[in-house]
Order: C-alpha cells, then sequence, then structure tokens
C-alpha cells in the first residue's frame, strides 16, 4: 500500500499587511523609498500628501485582514471587544503620518460601542442557533422590563450579551445534565443543596443565577438596586410531600398528642378540576418566583417567563406557578429550610430518634403545606383613566387574571 501523504502546515498571519506605498517604483519617493532628508526639503511635500492620501486605503485594507485574522474570536463566546478592528501592529504605518490619539479615532469611526453591542448579540445569536436555541423571544419580552430596571439601551444590549455569552459557555453541562436529578438527602442544609438540571437550564435561560457563594439564592441575598439582578426561584416536587408509610404502633406517639397529618388538597368528586387532580402529589410541582423584584414589573415578560418555564418541564408534569411578595417568599424560605432537615434527620434516624424526628417531621411538613396552599401570585395594580388618557401608552390596563383593580395616582 501507498502510504497516505503527510501535509506540512504553515501558519499562515491574516493580519499581516504590506504596505502599498512600498510598491511603487523609487521615482515616486514614498514607501521604502523615502530619501534620508525627506521631511527637510519642501519638495518632497508632494510625495508626503501622496503616501498620506494612500495611508487610508492602506488602513481599510488592513482593517479587513484584522478582521479575518480575529474572526475566530468575533465568532466565539469569549469576552471580546470588537467584531471589527482597527489594525495598529504592522511596520506599515507611518508614525510621522499619523495624528495624537488617532488609533481611538479610527475604531470609533469603524464601530462605535452601539453598533459592536448590536452586532455582538447577533453573533451569539447566530452561534445559539447552531445549537437550535433561540433567545430572540427573550430579547423582545426582557426589552419591556427596561424602564423598569432604568437602563438604557446600551446597558440593555450588555445584559443580553452575558446572558448569552454564559449560557454557551455553560452549554455542554446545560445540555448533557439537563436531565440530571438532585440527591435529596445529600445535605442536610437545603440551601447547600446543588440545583437539579431542569433549574439549571431555565435559570441560565432566564440569566437568573439560583447560587450565591455556592449556595442557594435567598431573599436577603437580593438587591433590588442592583441593575443587574434577574431574580430567582424555588422549585418544589409535591412527591416530596407525601408521607411515609409509618406503623400503626409507630403512629400511637405523635396520636397521643394530637398531631394530624396536613395534606395537600385532593378532590373526590367526579369533577375534578377545582383541586387540580385527584393525585395532588404524582407529577406535579411548584415554582415560587419573587414578585417584588423590579426585573418582574411587566406582565408581558412574566407571561413569558411562564411560557418558557411550562416549555422547558417535560410534558406530563403539571406546574404551579406563583409570584409571591417578599414576606411571603421569606417565610417560605424559613419553613422550606426546616422541612428540609427534618426530611433529612428522619431518613437518617437511628431506632432510639425515629420516633422524635417523626413528630419534628410531621410538624415541619404540616407547617410547609399550610404555607405552600396559602401562596396566591401577587398581581399588578390596575386602574381605570379617564377620557384624557386616550391614545397615550397605558402601562396599567386591565389584564383578566393577571391585575388587581387599585386607585389611580391622580382623580379621573
Amino acid at each position: 500500500k501507498v502510504p497516505a501523504p503527510i501535509f506540512k502546515n504553515s501558519y499562515r498571519d491574516l493580519a499581516l499587511h504590506y504596505s502599498l506605498a512600498d510598491e511603487f517604483p523609487a521615482t515616486y519617493k514614498i514607501g521604502k523609498n523615502l530619501p534620508p532628508d525627506y521631511f527637510e526639503k519642501p519638495e518632497f511635500f508632494k510625495q508626503k500628501q501622496l503616501e498620506g492620501y494612500l495611508l487610508l486605503f492602506e488602513q481599510i485594507i488592513a482593517n479587513f485582514l484584522k478582521d479575518l485574522h480575529e474572526l475566530k474570536h468575533s465568532l466565539s463566546w469569549e469576552t471580546v471587544q470588537n467584531t471589527n478592528f482597527q489594525a495598529t501592529d504592522n511596520n506599515w504605518r507611518r508614525s510621522q503620518l499619523l495624528a495624537e490619539n488617532v488609533d481611538q479615532k479610527w475604531q470609533n469611526i469603524i464601530q462605535p460601542e452601539l453598533k459592536f453591542l448590536k452586532k455582538r448579540n447577533e453573533n451569539l445569536g447566530f452561534l445559539l442557533s447552531r445549537f437550535a436555541e433561540n433567545l430572540e423571544e427573550l430579547d423582545n419580552f426582557f426589552y419591556l422590563s427596561t424602564d423598569n430596571l432604568k437602563i438604557n439601551e446600551g446597558e440593555y444590549l450588555k445584559s443580553l450579551i452575558d446572558l448569552k455569552q454564559k449560557f454557551l459557555t455553560n452549554y455542554i453541562s446545560i445540555s448533557a445534565n439537563r436531565g440530571a436529578a438532585v440527591d435529596y438527602y445529600a445535605q442536610k442544609e437545603y440551601l447547600k443543596t446543588s440545583i437539579s438540571g431542569y433549574e439549571d437550564r431555565i435559570s441560565k435561560l432566564l440569566g437568573a443565577e439560583l447560587l450565591k457563594n455556592g449556595n442557594r439564592k435567598k431573599t436577603t441575598d437580593i438587591d433590588i438596586t442592583d441593575k443587574n439582578e434577574r431574580g430567582y426561584f424555588h422549585l418544589l416536587e409535591h412527591l416530596m410531600l407525601r408521607m411515609p408509610v409509618i406503623s400503626d404502633d409507630i403512629w400511637l406517639q405523635p396520636k397521643a398528642q394530637n398531631i394530624t397529618i396536613e395534606q395537600l388538597s385532593i378532590c373526590t368528586d367526579d369533577d375534578c378540576t377545582a383541586c387540580g387532580g385527584h393525585d395532588p402529589f404524582s407529577f406535579t410541582a411548584s415554582i415560587a418566583l419573587p414578585a417584588w423584584l423590579p426585573i418582574y414589573a411587566d406582565v408581558h415578560y412574566r407571561d413569558y417567563i411562564e411560557t418558557l418555564i411550562r416549555r422547558e418541564t417535560p410534558i406530563g408534569v403539571l406546574l404551579r406557578i406563583c409570584w409571591i411578595n417578599e414576606e411571603s417568599m421569606k417565610t417560605y424560605e424559613q419553613k422550606l429550610e426546616e422541612w428540609w432537615t427534618a426530611k433529612y434527620n428522619l431518613y437518617y434516624s437511628k431506632l432510639d430518634t425515629y420516633n422524635t424526628n417523626l413528630i419534628e417531621f410531621i410538624k415541619k411538613q404540616n407547617s410547609l403545606i399550610v404555607d405552600l396552599k396559602s401562596h396566591r401570585s401577587e398581581y399588578f395594580k390596575a386602574t381605570l383613566h379617564g377620557c384624557e388618557d386616550e391614545g397615550e401608552e397605558n402601562n396599567s390596563r386591565i389584564f383578566l387574571g393577571k391585575t388587581f383593580l387599585g386607585l389611580p395616582d391622580k382623580p379621573i
């Protein structure tokens, strides 16, 4: 057999540019053919004008070559400062022909900051499409919240770029672990429990960080004055709220203390629509989101988030999504943490501690279920408007099932 040929690779610096002025015949006295006393003799000033004229076109050609050289970075998810570049690292540039700060002026002409942010956002959208991911809806609906965040167009685009870069950077983990579960008994503390693949993917799509300093985020970690705060949420599978099997002899002690078992609502009628079905545990989950954050202060953006969460949820799972206020979230987090610890202690109980831990677990679970059933979504305030408001943009319109009727800010 004839061995396959071995090709020797050779590196080519695509950004390398050779001056056009150097290619002119010596009679033009420009480029490499400059005479020694070029600057002293006025008769050579015409040649200096010619080379200065060529410098404009030289820079344009060199910039194009620089763009080709940097394309591997421009079409990547690493942080870049520009997608169009001005070349400054070649010997062809005649320093004596360049004015002060000319490089920055060139860069501002080639690609102003706002133009760069728009182009960079488009490039990242292209990269996402290669993985069959589309965040265009997020672009549109997140824009509705920019007034609430008091950010300008540049800051808005930077937020989108940061979100998309983080999503792409972590895409291997997001994709491979999207079905990854959580070992509920691996950590005694709820805040130290790792997040599931489902939670990770949704949070990355929304740009919401669920972790802070390695722990799950909670209400006290939120700074509503931070324009980059994109929220968080808590997910709870109802299957975890099922009571363990308790024998009659073990049940005697809780029963003697008049401790009952609180359950999620269960329907017994044939027409079981109000409570959500005969079994409120299997294939059911609750998601609690912070309603008080400025990022969520737009009814359309909330609708998009709910649609996104349901779209990412397995088709057989029924979701209960609640937007709760700050005080409700604090209470919920406290009861969730206490219940989590009680459930852990019960699972690892020994014979001499089982009964005590069981009673504690029942109390904490009862408290959590009562709180869970009390959750009601916080609606936006809507007001009736007088005729003078007709034709103006009305951000407090009435949406059925999404707003409550409040008092107007000024008399009608």
